[in-house]
């Protein structure tokens, strides 16, 4: 299955309470899985979720994702939504790359809702591709990007970057 450590088929749910999760295979692009790959249903309470290499994804989000918690980290993306909805209520999102290309969470597509949660990256945190019509990215105040608290809503729509 390319890699995913979850693969969760359209009509499938699934609820993750904990547990540590890794992709085997580095060097899928946000067209291929990544630590999970998700056309039904995901809740996400807890966990650790790594990715090792550049052009691997902690989400690739096809469906419905939920993520109220967790520790997520990637060298190059970490949280992608090519399509479906993911809302963020909380975790931890980690990116370690500086490349202009690499981003903490992605739209290529998808409807992204970020209530909670702490996000950190030396260059884009935010992005949603420029070809990506339908792809949004809400960041509610409060959220806190690179330690610091945003004091405002970000409201992000194709080839936009925070």
């Amino acid at each position: 299955n390319g890699g995913a450590a979850l693969w969760i088929y359209a009509g499938g749910e699934v609820v993750v309470d904990g547990g540590e999760f890794a992709a085997t295979n580095g060097t899928q692009g946000t067209s291929g899985p990544g630590v999970i790959n998700n056309s039904g249903k995901l809740t996400i309470n807890g966990g650790k979720f790594t990715t090792p290499n550049s052009g691997c994804y902690a989400v690739i989000n096809e469906g419905e994702t939920t993520i109220n918690g967790g520790d997520f980290s990637g060298w190059r993306g970490v949280i992608a939504a090519d399509k479906g909805t993911l809302t963020i209520n909380g975790g931890k999102f980690t990116k370690s790359s500086d490349a202009a290309s690499s981003y903490c969470v992605y739209s290529g597509g998808g409807k992204v809702v970020i209530n909670a949660g702490e996000f950190n990256a030396p260059a884009k945190v935010f992005c949603v591709d420029t070809a990506a019509t339908n792809g949004t990215i809400t960041v509610k105040s409060g959220v806190k990007v690179n330690g610091t608290a945003l004091t405002a809503d970000v409201n992000l729509t194709a080839g936009q970057s925070h």
